[in-house]
């Protein structure tokens, strides 16, 4: 009884401790969402950790990904508080061009009882406005008076080039007509190869080449993230291939499959962004674990074949 009292009782006070990373919290803002070209203002990132976590880095080069923006200064971190830990950094930057801009998340290396993983701060939407002008300052500029054309003057033109083109198709078409149903009649010999069997394909093909551990970190995200934006295009019909990161986590919200694998893409589409254009450098165990988490994916969500 007294050692069934004692177990209880640790029990009780280990569920009562809070998880420390659970208290991690990043959050970044601007001075305001709506600003003119070339004007200045700042980001603001605070970061609130338990004395036992460390900010090991900090990529501010995801803000390289931005076009037409340029950080003028930025402050060295700055501590407010010790319980729980808060930091803050401000970043002075502007942009030089009109249009809709996201400030990224950016990531930060955490180091939490010996684990290492990636913290993000909060997307945030930037509307860039052109310096209006003052149009009753000047008098208009009076146009020449020209004679109207009208649609006679282009009739002659219009049924000469309708007839050449006309008849420039149907020489091509019947040069090319024994071709065309040759390719036609191939094409339809062509086996369709499922999308899940050209990804775990190209995904072993990848690990064999061992890119990343001969130090070509670069070349192993592109080709890893195109295999699996392929995957996507080909298994889900989301246009992937040609879509920037922030656009394929818009299209993954109206796709139906588990949210951890979503998680995972993003995060893995993330350090794929900062390793080929931040020029950063991900870790040995990030490395492996992206790739196995691609095969698992692909495994997990591959569509059945139905017999015919």
């Amino acid at each position: 009884m007294r050692a069934r009292f004692w177990i209880a009782s640790i029990t009780l006070l280990l569920s009562l401790i809070p998880d420390a990373a659970a208290q991690i919290s990043i959050n970044s803002k601007v001075d305001t969402t709506g600003m003119l070209i070339g004007d200045q203002q700042q980001l603001h990132l605070t970061i609130q950790h338990p004395r036992k976590a460390l900010v090991k880095s900090f990529y501010a080069s995801a803000l390289d990904t931005i076009t037409n923006f340029e950080i003028i200064e930025q402050t060295p971190w700055d501590t407010l508080g010790t319980e729980p830990i808060t930091i803050k950094k401000d970043i002075t930057f502007t942009i030089f061009d009109s249009g809709y801009y996201w400030i990224p998340r950016i990531p930060h290396m955490m180091v939490l009882n010996g684990d290492t993983t990636l913290a993000y701060s909060n997307n945030i939407p930037i509307t860039v406005q052109t310096i209006q002008t003052d149009s009753t300052s000047l008098a208009p500029i009076r146009e020449i008076k020209e004679e109207p054309i009208t649609i006679r003057d282009f009739i002659p033109y219009i049924i000469g080039a309708a007839v050449m083109f006309a008849l420039i198709g149907l020489i091509y078409w019947w040069i090319r007509r024994p071709k065309m149903e040759e390719d036609e009649a191939v094409e339809e010999k062509k086996e369709i190869i499922p999308a899940h069997v050209i990804a775990l394909e190209k995904l072993k093909s990848l690990r064999d080449q061992e890119l990343w551990q001969k130090g070509e970190q670069k070349e192993y995200h592109s080709q890893l993230t195109y295999i699996v934006r392929e995957y996507l295009e080909n298994r889900y019909g989301i246009t992937a291939l040609e879509s920037t990161t922030y656009e394929i986590e818009q299209d993954l919200e109206s796709v139906d499959f588990d949210s951890k694998f979503k998680d995972n893409l993003r995060e893995m589409l993330s350090i794929a962004d900062l390793v080929k254009f931040a020029k950063a450098e991900s870790s040995e165990e990030i490395n492996k674990r992206i790739i196995e988490q691609a095969e698992e994916f692909v495994n997990a969500t591959q569509k059945q074949i139905e017999a015919i």
